[in-house]
């Protein structure tokens, strides 16, 4: 009895530990029921969406397209530990799904499962235009929407929509029905609609949109510019090449002839050759008039206009060449200056642009916009004389302490506001002014943070280039500019030049990116800012960015390129010198991502984030996310 006893104990054990182990080779629920039996699906020769594994039902769904055939399915199995296939015997197979359904037995835990396969279909597009051709037209960014049946393209400002001369290609059993030809000219001041005919029988309607471009200039690098450049008499008493060498040093690029100096066309060309040999642009004034007169009597504007051409075709193939029209025009120039921008770009090669206008910026008082509001000035202007790069200048730094807190956020203002008409009128590059000296009793003189701030608040609000008014000293200043009354250097050029670097070691890394809006940290006191930035710009986290901890107000600059990376300028609000931050940022996951600043490349990598970021006064660093 005792041995039948132990043999029945043994039984029993063995019996549990069998199925102990079974038990750990499937998914179980809490007794032996097992509730995983497939881990994945794949349709691997078709295109498949919505695709479902039910284990509970036992089925599994997806959609094919609607020209796909169901008669030969192929989909791979990805089968749960412990299952295994019975019919058919591989878990990849070829199934008709013809009639809607099929299916598959599997074996798990000594069971056998049946599966149902469900295909359903999704509408699935087929081009029916492969190509089209605008063959009378400068034309760009040809799509063709074949989903949403639309064609849509651009056309160069200044050439008619009224007449454009499409050839289209079509897809195999496709014919046109209207218009008959798949050459036609089209009148696209408005959308037009297309009929064609698809396997004889099915029509089909498209519709064909078309808008104008203003081609903007092709500028790789970040333009940090100097407005007037030394004077011609500081060339005999120290050198033509010395003081443009010193330029070039202090990290200039680009300069603008600043008709206050009165520079003659053989001196024009002097200050060009200098530049080309120190790897500076410059920036031609073609001193149009702003005396009203010239608006009023056609022979005088047609004089002027003669001469401006010709100055523009002496210097427009120099290496160094670009040009530019006037400095802060009054509305009552506008019809002139228009016409005059039109002629120049005609005859431009295509490596040159022309700036219309530096603008007046604004301001927290009035500036002579011709009897018109700011915005009344800008909204004149944009449509009127179709400027391709936009300039402002707007000084900050006054000796009422009062006028110089408010005037901090009218500077972002400003940037805001040309950022928006730049997005408004096809993303057109846009320029700003910086303060660089005292100007008479109202301004004083900036400091070295000052520098930096303005230039890396243009930065952040997708500006690409700045300006330094002025870099020689000017009796109509009455303030030595980076360069003294004699012409020699000044501290300011000292502080010019440390931040020029700082700045070029990193700005033309943000140059293929616009604005995107703006991450604002600690500034909900400052109301003066807030109550300027528009809310659609004002962004909690960005990209890859979610999240960032700092006592420090920062403004930074939220950027995408055309293909769609992500990138943040980091930026140190504050510009007092013993304002240094520091910030811990956090990815919303391990992300690739490359940090830029004034030493060039300082990180790159793979990370949840970024923890103890430091940021000097008004310091910026570039984010990119890869």
């Amino acid at each position: 009895m005792k041995t039948m006893t132990n043999l029945t104990s043994f039984f029993l054990l063995s019996f549990i530990f069998i199925a102990i182990s079974c038990k750990g080779d499937v998914p179980t629920k809490s007794g032996d029921e097992i509730t995983e039996f497939i881990t994945a699906v794949e349709v691997t020769n078709k295109v498949a969406r919505n695709t479902v594994v039910d284990n509970d039902k036992k089925t599994i769904s997806f959609d094919l397209g609607s020209e796909d055939r169901k008669t030969d399915v192929k989909i791979r199995l990805t089968l749960a530990k412990g299952v295994s296939m019975v019919q058919p015997v591989q878990a990849e197979a070829v199934y008709d799904l013809s009639r809607g359904s099929g299916g598959f037995i599997l074996s798990a835990g000594g069971k056998s499962v049946r599966f149902t396969i469900k295909a359903g279909t999704y509408e699935q597009t087929v081009a029916v235009i492969t190509a089209v051709d605008v063959t009378n037209k400068t034309a760009r960014k040809i799509v063709i929407d074949n989903d949403n049946k639309q064609i849509t393209f651009e056309i160069l400002q200044g050439e008619e929509l009224s007449d454009v001369n499409l050839r289209l290609t079509l897809a195999e059993d496709v014919s046109m029905v209207s218009p008959t030809d798949a050459q036609a000219t089209y009148n696209l001041t408005t959308p037009k609609e297309i009929k064609l005919l698809a396997d004889g029988s099915r029509q089909i309607s498209f519709w064909i949109y078309a808008k104008t471009y203003i081609p903007l200039p092709d500028i790789h690098d970040f333009l940090i510019s100097v407005y007037s450049p030394p004077r011609y008499d500081l060339w005999a008493t120290i050198g033509l090449e010395k003081l443009y060498r010193q330029m070039a040093d202090a990290g200039f690029n680009h300069v603008w002839d600043g008709a206050w100096k009165h520079f003659t066309e053989d001196i024009q060309a002097q200050a060009l050759d200098a530049s080309e040999r120190n790897g500076m642009t410059f920036m031609v004034d073609l001193n149009m008039s702003s005396n009203a007169k010239y608006d009023t009597d056609p022979a005088l504007a047609a004089s002027e206009l003669t001469r401006i051409l010709n100055l523009v075709n002496r210097f427009k193939d120099h290496p160094a060449a670009h040009f530019y029209i006037i400095d802060e025009p009054q509305v009552q120039v506008f019809d002139r200056l228009a016409k005059i921008h039109s002629e120049i770009w005609k005859i431009l090669p295509p490596d040159k642009y022309v700036l219309a206008a530096n603008m007046y910026g604004l301001t927290d008082g009035t500036k002579p916009y011709g009897g018109v509001s700011y915005n009344e000035y800008m909204t004149q202007y944009m449509p009127k004389v179709q400027p391709r790069i936009l300039s402002f200048d707007t000084y900050m730094f006054y000796t009422d302490p009062i006028r110089d807190l408010n005037m901090q956020a009218v500077f972002v203002q400003n940037i805001i506001d040309l950022r928006n008409r730049s997005v408004q009128y096809g993303n057109i590059p846009y320029w700003g002014f910086i303060q660089a000296n005292g100007q008479g009793n109202t301004f004083r003189e900036p400091t070295l943070e000052e520098y930096r701030w303005q230039i890396n608040a243009l930065i952040a609000g997708g500006a690409k280039a700045a300006t330094y008014f002025a870099y020689d000293y000017s009796s109509n200043l009455g303030h030595p500019g980076l360069l003294d009354i004699n012409g020699y250097t000044t501290n300011l050029y000292d502080n010019a030049k440390q931040v020029n670097w700082e700045i070029r070691a990193y700005a033309d890394k943000v140059m293929p990116f616009r604005n995107d809006g703006f991450i604002m940290i600690n500034t909900t006191t400052d109301t003066s800012l807030t109550s300027r930035t528009p809310s659609n710009l004002k962004r909690n986290s960005y990209g890859s960015l979610s999240n960032i901890t700092t006592s420090g107000k920062m403004l930074n600059g939220c950027f995408i390129d055309d293909n769609g990376r992500k990138a943040v300028l980091l930026f140190n609000y504050n510009k007092s010198n013993d304002s240094t931050m520091s910030a811990d940022l956090t990815f919303n996951g391990n992300v690739s991502y490359e940090l830029w600043g004034k030493d060039g490349l300082e990180k790159e990598g793979t990370a949840t984030g970024l923890s103890g970021l430091s940021l000097l006064p008004a310091e910026a660093k570039f984010l990119i996310f890869k």
